[in-house]
């Protein structure tokens, strides 16, 4: 049985997928056809978390929510989820960062911080000021607690601690504080982190 070729005049098939906006570095490309939403899947453009638009939708939509990119995006790999707690696990050890104490010439305020798998945290570290006739401690810090870690966006870890914190001084006083505030921290690499004012902090081994 010999198959025959369609009539030349029969009209393509109409496309499966209807033409979708992509973006790209925060820029709306597009719209683009069922062969370039491909192409761009294959270039590492088009991921599952790249937001999307084609007419009838609301808003931008992240592709690996829209029903009929499913087909395209199935020859990605799976999503391995980043875990920010997991990354948090361990001590960190941060950088100085300057104080201002009546009676010094210069102070700053260094510390420790270790996160556990089980939520704990638990901070270190000491305030230490320079005045003419050396350099004192001034104040050690202590304290233990628990936290909650989420990411923001793909770099930033939002870390939300509840930690009361104990202030003593070598001569006696202190005082105790309690550490509630959210911090954002961004990740420069597997072993280092900065704060918001650009202090980093680096995983002990």
């Amino acid at each position: 049985m010999t198959t025959q070729p369609p009539p030349l005049n029969q009209p393509p098939a109409a496309p499966t997928i209807k033409p979708h906006y992509v973006a790209v570095n925060g820029q709306a490309t597009g719209p683009h056809d069922e062969v370039a939403l491909r192409a761009m899947i294959a270039r590492g453009e088009l991921k599952r978390d790249t937001l999307v638009w084609a007419e009838g939708m609301t808003d931008w939509t992240a592709a690996g929510t829209v029903e009929a990119l499913a087909p395209l995006l199935a020859s990605l790999p799976p999503e391995v989820r980043f875990d920010p707690k997991a990354f948090m696990i361990g001590s960190w050890r941060g950088d100085p960062v300057p104080a201002q104490i009546e009676g010094f010439t210069s102070a700053q305020v260094q510390g420790t911080a270790t996160y556990t798998a089980d939520g704990k945290l638990r901070i270190n570290g000491k305030m230490s000021g320079t005045s003419i006739y050396g350099q004192y401690i001034v104040l050690t810090i202590s304290g233990e607690g628990t936290y909650k870690a989420e990411m923001q966006g793909s770099k930033q870890i939002v870390i939300t601690p509840v930690v009361a914190l104990t202030y003593s001084a070598p001569g006696g006083g202190g005082g105790v504080d309690q550490m509630t505030a959210p911090f954002v921290i961004t990740i420069l690499d597997n072993n280092t982190v900065a704060d918001e004012q650009g202090y980093k902090s680096y995983r002990m081994q």
